[in-house]
């Protein structure tokens, strides 16, 4: 794909992915935009740290090309802004809240420290495994995910990808091309799977705290595990779409039921919902009826809650939900406008009727062409 990657090159990948995540950890809490809990911090962080990434990495393809230079300079530059913003404003001063459980703390503190060792030995392993060989395993990722992830890589734009004509959204294979980059080859690509898989455990952490008031970390990060175990998440591992969609509909879950329940309810809270989104609708096709489902039943949740409240919105919450639109549209809808511009229909290959009235008119279904599952579904209507 490329010449032999320099050792430069890898450091400075290695520096961006792991700063970046690390970095956005550091302004949850120098922002405090999380509670005093391990799985709030952690949840905030994973999903603001995965959406903005996706959200450089579709903007940067969309428009000049991926480059490692061309991403790690916006990474570089949203950081360095942040700390300009941090500089000028005072450090909250924390007040840790100690919640009651039925769980002593002595022992929610030892299961909290066997989950974080029993964490880093799996993602460790992973490392080491997934690193292993440039083989590109699974029917999927050899037959679309990969070949679309080294032509973003090389610099194709997610708006025309004419060598891979797929009417699926690529959100997982344009995470891919950026760990394509820094050695030129597939070596590393299964290890992007590891992004998804550490969102779904701080996800479901976040969602168990919610629900019981225990610690996540503790007891759900078992639970977790076990059902990672299991032949088919095992077969998640590898690169695809399935996991990512899987994250994301889980990490939308949380944010959403988090705000419903009143646990988190501020302007950077709506911006998470725009960024879990467009992970979610970028993910798959799937992942926008999935994301109106999410979307819908959280709304009618909110207004049956808390209707009594709806006179308080005001002009700096609808700036903040149409932002959280154009996030979700960065962070992964622009495979959307990608069908709609190539094959005439957002949701290609089906098109969209209202009442009769034709919106989007949809494409014939033509397996010689697109590389899919649309022959199976010429062939059995059923399918």
């Amino acid at each position: 794909m490329s010449p032999e990657p320099s050792v430069l090159g890898l450091s400075l990948w290695l520096v961006g992915i792991i700063g970046h995540f690390g970095l956005t950890a550091h302004w949850v809490r120098r922002f405090d935009l999380a509670g005093s809990s391990h799985d709030e911090s952690w949840f905030v962080t994973m999903l603001a740290a995965t959406g903005t990434l996706s959200l450089v990495l579709h903007g940067v393809a969309s428009s000049v090309g991926l480059g490692l230079a061309s991403v790690l300079a916006p990474l570089a530059a949203g950081h360095g802004l942040l700390a300009i913003v941090a500089r000028r404003r005072q450090a909250p001063t924390r007040e840790t809240h100690q919640t009651s459980t039925l769980t002593p703390e002595w022992l929610t503190q030892l299961l909290e420290g066997a989950a974080t060792i029993a964490l880093s030995a799996m993602v460790v392993a992973w490392l080491v495994m997934g690193s292993e060989t440039m083989a590109v395993r699974g029917t999927d990722a050899a037959h679309y995910h990969v070949p679309v992830a080294v032509n973003l890589a090389l610099g194709a734009s997610p708006l025309d990808l004419p060598t891979t004509q797929h009417l699926y959204p690529m959100g997982a294979s344009t995470l891919a091309a950026w760990f394509l980059l820094p050695v030129g080859d597939p070596l590393l690509v299964d290890l992007v799977t590891l992004v998804p898989f550490l969102l779904t455990v701080a996800s479901l952490g976040w969602m168990f705290r919610l629900v019981t008031g225990e610690s996540g970390l503790a007891w759900c990060t078992w639970l977790t595990l076990a059902v990672f175990s299991t032949p088919l998440f095992h077969e998640t591992s590898l690169m695809s779409a399935d996991l990512l969609f899987g994250a994301t509909f889980v990490a939308l879950t949380a944010q959403l039921l988090s705000m419903t329940l009143g646990a988190r309810r501020s302007l950077v809270d709506i911006l998470l919902i725009g960024l879990g989104t467009g992970l979610l609708i970028g993910s798959k096709t799937t992942g926008l009826p999935a994301a109106a489902l999410l979307l819908g039943l959280a709304a009618a949740a909110f207004l049956f809650l808390h209707w009594r409240h709806l006179g308080q919105l005001s002009v700096r919450l609808v700036w903040a939900w149409t932002a959280a639109g154009l996030l979700a549209v960065g962070a992964g809808g622009v495979w959307l406008i990608r069908n709609w511009w190539l094959f005439g229909s957002p949701v290609a290959p089906t098109g969209l009727s209202l009442f009769g009235i034709e919106i989007f008119r949809g494409i014939p279904l033509e397996p010689s062409t697109n590389l899919s599952v649309l022959g199976d579904l010429e062939a059995n209507p059923e399918y």
